[in-house]
């Protein structure tokens, strides 16, 4: 889950959902109904996020990695 913390918050901070302009209840409850994922406490999460001393961001630099991955893939197909 923290993952997904950490990469919610990051769209919302980009604007990717309604521009920004969300509560971040609202996507907690949405995850939980739509998706049957139980966030727990997401600032408690979200201040483990910021308190790590390395990689801070790693689930979004991994992703990053992953799918620049598989744009090479397909670009070789």
């Amino acid at each position: 889950n923290t993952d997904l913390v950490e990469g919610l918050f990051a769209l919302v901070e980009i604007g990717a959902i309604n521009n920004g302009n969300v509560d971040m209840s609202k996507i907690v409850e949405v995850c939980k109904n739509n998706f049957g994922i139980d966030l727990g406490n997401i600032y408690n999460t979200f201040t483990q996020i910021k308190n790590r001393k390395k990689d801070p961001t790693k689930f979004i630099d991994k992703l990053k990695i992953v799918l620049l991955k598989k744009i090479d893939e397909d670009f070789q197909k």
